[in-house]
């Protein structure tokens, strides 16, 4: 079994969840029958992993989410397939198509059939001359003769046998290999130096070319010579056992038995579609009529709704002529207004005006019940009438009904409207006893009429006599005395000659001034504080020496990202955690969190462009671009080949291990061993020490070694090349 995994992408390049990918057999090959299917689903990241036997497959899979399966090529899985490989790679492992049709490689295979037939009679021959030959010398000769040309003829046999079985391996190998998409709008086919047989692409944006028109979908083969183009109407793979251009009949569809609708009359067809259109049945054929209908209004009402049979519709009317009427153009409506409203009404005389069946007399006389019958407008006029002729010189009076305590107020404020009920008195000043009245004291009451107001702001101790004119003098007003108090220490207290901030233990005298006074001042803060505006700074922001534990400190959660930098308020992480949101610069985050995968694992430094890691340094270093080094021939000299590059790439070892000094847990804290591949540095010491860094030294005895694996590239290459100097001296002897 072979394991094909990778990723599968749509025409732009964008991961593809939920596809489904399908291996259909093409032949009975190796361990796998034609016609077995193997189909699998991506997974939300559009990931797959397949196990797949030997043999030759037909792949299908979806290029974007709302389509069918399309066909993306042949590809063949043998011995030499690597065990882990991603669908890419198995198309471009695979052999181009050849210009031969599938008949000329039957016609070749049939003629391996024939030659192979032909060895095996003349091996038979051979053998049958070597027993002659053993039980009679006297005819070695002429058996000798027999044997070189029937071993002339094996040799010729045997050559053409297998020229034509690679030939038809070669053919029978070949298939389409899928590169993607192509953009037919730029007006010429894909450019490209290694442009094999074979090579398949999907057209991802229509255009025209030659005066052929290439639709989306639509894919073109390179054939060797030009472009084969293969619209995706044509793309049937079956339909009812018929494969390529298919021309479908009812039969086939098990409809031969309907009717055409062109033999239908019209009254049938009414019939039809008035049974489909019937509410108690469902318009199954029938969801929209072929001409929408509008529906219109006329008269004193404007209006329409067009319907076209998909749903319900709603008229929505205008009255054209809005104008209003007087009570009395209206026959009838007076008459029976007067009869509802009228002076005979009993309910008028009523005085309480209550629900009679929820409310006392009592209650309706003192009002204290919430409910209460609104009056009309006749009962309101009728009401106040009936408080104006309980009034002395009313200019009209009106018979009607008041409560007793109404008409006893009314009555008296009526009889003496202008008089004082009672005089403000005062006690007599002769003898202090009985009362005099205010107004009988010369002055007093214009004096009491003056408003006179004295106030002291503050804290204030002493006593003030009052003048005989009502006014506090200046000279009585009482001195403002300091009370004793404290200061918190994150206060500053105002001096004649500067203002200070004072120190946690300081005093106005030592205090230092605030900034901008003098030089050297400084604003002390002792307790915790809240900027809910942000912080803007024109200098440097300095940590003192001895206080190297400070810096800027988030909250800690392994789930949840943290925001360390941004280039700008308008690109920050989420405010919760959940993700990174639009960053452009730094946070942190633990693979707990799922956002951009776990990258360089555990506890980690994410460097984002648009809410998107690019690069980040944790327990791994981790980039979603390339790591690249200066290689520029101007920066180097002395430049040597390595020698002997063979053998020493022969005296390295690759290796699986465990890390006995990384090992983390979801909090980055040492857990169990990590299990990793490469190469021993003391190994690569001994060959190639520029590739190693690090080790013992004179600070640090216990120093470990370290391996910069780009650098062994140079050994590798010069190690192929004497390799490959053997091999075509190999090939030479033989």
């Amino acid at each position: 079994m072979i394991k094909v995994t990778g990723q599968h992408t749509d025409a732009a390049g964008e991961p593809l969840p939920l596809a489904y990918i399908e291996f259909r057999a093409v032949m009975n090959a190796g361990e796998v029958l034609k016609g077995t299917t193997v189909t699998d689903r991506t997974d939300e990241k559009g990931c797959y992993e397949l196990a797949i036997k030997q043999g030759r497959y037909a792949v299908y899979a979806q290029v974007a989410k709302t389509t069918d399966v399309d066909f993306l090529g042949e590809c063949v899985i043998g011995p030499e397939t690597p065990s882990s490989v991603s669908l890419l790679q198995l198309f471009e492992l695979s052999t181009p198509l050849p210009p031969e049709s599938v008949q000329e490689v039957q016609q070749q295979a049939s003629q391996v059939e024939k030659h192979y037939q032909y060895v095996v009679i003349a091996v038979g021959e051979c053998q049958k001359w070597n027993k002659l030959v053993s039980k009679n010398a006297t005819t070695a000769i002429e058996a000798v003769q027999q044997i070189e040309s029937l071993s002339s003829a094996v040799s010729s046999d045997t050559e053409e046998v297998r020229r034509l079985a690679e030939l038809v391996s070669e053919v029978t190998g070949q298939t389409m290999v899928y590169k993607g998409a192509w953009d037919a709008s730029t007006g010429r086919y894909p450019i490209d130096p290694n442009l094999a047989v074979g090579w398949m692409f999907k057209v991802s944006r229509g255009g025209v070319i030659g005066g052929v028109e290439y639709l989306v979908n639509d894919s073109i083969i390179f054939n060797g010579e030009d472009w084969d183009h293969i619209s995706n109407k044509e793309s049937v793979v079956s339909v009812n056992g018929k494969t390529g251009h298919v021309s479908i009949s009812k039969a086939d569809l098990d409809l031969d038995k309907v009717r055409n609708v062109a033999s239908y009359s019209q009254s049938e067809l009414d019939k039809a579609l008035a049974k489909k259109l019937n509410v108690e049945s469902i318009a199954k054929a029938a969801n929209k009529l072929s001409t929408a209908r509008k529906i219109s209004l006329a008269g004193g009402a404007e209006g329409f709704a067009e319907w076209d049979g998909s749903g319900d519709v709603t008229i929505k009317v205008l009255v054209k002529d809005k104008h209003q009427h007087a009570i009395a153009s209206i026959q009838g409506l007076e008459d029976v207004l007067k009869r509802l409203i009228s002076n005979d009404d009993a309910r008028l005389s009523d005085s309480r005006e209550w629900l009679a069946e929820t409310v006392t007399q009592a209650e309706a006389s003192e009002g204290k019940s919430p409910t209460r019958r609104a009056w009309s407008a006749l009962r309101v006029r009728q009401a106040i009438d009936a408080v104006v002729g309980q009034i002395s010189n009313a200019t009209s009076k009106m018979a009607g009904w008041m409560s007793p305590a109404d008409k006893s107020k009314l009555d008296g404020i009526a009889s003496s409207a202008t008089k004082n009920s009672h005089d403000a008195h005062l006690l007599a000043r002769e003898n202090h006893t009985g009362m005099q009245p205010i107004s009988s004291i010369k002055g007093l009451s214009q004096k009491l009429a003056e408003f006179v107001s004295t106030s002291i702001v503050g804290k204030a101790n002493g006593v003030a006599a009052l003048g005989g004119d009502g006014k506090v003098p200046a000279d009585q007003l009482p001195p403002v005395g300091m009370q004793p108090h404290n200061h918190d220490e994150r206060y500053f207290t105002r001096h004649q000659a500067d203002t200070r901030y004072l120190k946690q233990d300081g005093t106005a005298t030592n205090a230092k001034a605030l900034g901008g006074i003098k030089p050297e001042g400084y604003l002390r803060e002792d307790v915790k504080g809240y900027l809910n505006k942000g912080l803007y700074v024109r200098g440097q922001l300095v940590v003192e020496e001895g206080h190297r534990n400070v810096g800027l400190i988030g909250t800690y959660d392994a789930k949840k990202t943290q925001q360390i930098w941004s280039m700008g308020e308008n690109y920050l992480s989420d405010a919760n955690g959940s993700d990174f949101g639009n960053l452009y610069g730094l946070a942190y985050k633990h693979e707990n969190n799922t956002t951009g995968g776990a990258m360089a694992g555990g506890h980690q430094a994410v460097w984002c462009q648009s809410g998107k890691p690019t690069c980040s340094l944790g327990n791994g270093i981790w980039t979603a671009g390339d790591i690249t080094a200066f290689s520029d021939k101007r920066v180097k000299r002395n430049l040597v080949r390595i020698p002997g590059a063979l053998a020493k790439v022969s005296q390295l070892n690759g290796y699986t291990f465990e890390r006995t000094d990384v090992m983390f847990d979801e909090h980055g804290h040492p857990l169990s061993p990590l299990r990793q591949t490469g190469l021993v540095a003391q190994e690569v010491l001994a060959v190639l020490p520029e590739a190693v860094r690090g080790g013992p030294n004179d600070q640090n005895k216990d120093g470990y070694y370290s391996v910069a694996y780009g650098n062994l590239v140079g050994l590798l290459v010069e190690a192929i090349k004497e390799q490959q100097v053997q091999i075509n001296q190999l090939k030479r002897k033989h």
